[in-house]
């Protein structure tokens, strides 16, 4: 049943060969949009999720028009921070980007988002998670969702290298606003934060 079923599918990029370069396929970003395509006629929603990293966040402003395009104006959206967990230190310098760096791009990337929605309807929702809030202007501040601190009863997902589900029970988000500064900080509460793998490669100086 359609409607009791919803589906999230990440593209890495808005272009082919950075998304392939994220998963190691060749074509995979090519399957990905005609998977999602196939979804989308089903009448079954789907939301895009794009997770920032040095290799994509300087193409974040085109990517909501690129959403428009390729699926229409009731695509739905999440832009989320880089959780390292799992990755080795040579790999996570690779892809890296500190929340300072990427601002301005969510920022012109909102400012699509703004236009195109007023031109054309489009995104019922897109949302900013497991990023602070203070590297952009308060303006963009109504995009950004705090993650849910409910506890997950079971959270199952295929394991690093492997073909094999591995299942956790009582998991609860990782995000949250852990650099000293945030504790003083007058939105703290509205603040989704940092992922804390993130939090833990940056160190206070982020």
């Amino acid at each position: 049943d359609p409607k009791r079923v919803s589906v999230v599918s990440a593209i890495h990029a808005s272009l082919p060969e950075e998304h392939d370069r994220v998963t190691g396929i060749a074509g995979s970003f090519e399957r990905t949009i005609e998977g999602i395509k196939n979804v989308l006629s089903l009448r079954i929603p789907v939301e895009i999720k794009q997770c920032v990293s040095a290799w994509n966040y300087k193409h974040l402003p085109i990517f909501p028009s690129f959403l428009l395009e390729k699926f229409g104006p009731q695509i739905s959206a999440t832009i989320v921070g880089m959780d390292f967990c799992g990755m080795d230190l040579d790999d996570i310098n690779k892809v890296a980007i500190g929340y300072r760096d990427m601002a301005p791009y969510i920022e012109r990337m909102l400012d699509c988002v703004d236009e195109l929605r007023h031109k054309y309807r489009a995104f019922p929702r897109f949302s900013v998670c497991d990023l602070p809030l203070c590297p952009v202007d308060p303006y963009y501040w109504k995009y950004y969702a705090k993650s849910s601190r409910r506890e997950l009863a079971q959270y199952s997902a295929p394991s690093v290298n492997t073909a094999e589900f591995k299942t956790s029970f009582h998991v609860v988000s990782q995000c949250d606003t852990f650099f000293k500064a945030c504790s003083e900080c007058k939105v703290n509460s509205l603040c989704p934060g940092a992922r804390r793998t993130a939090y833990e490669f940056f160190g206070e100086g982020e």
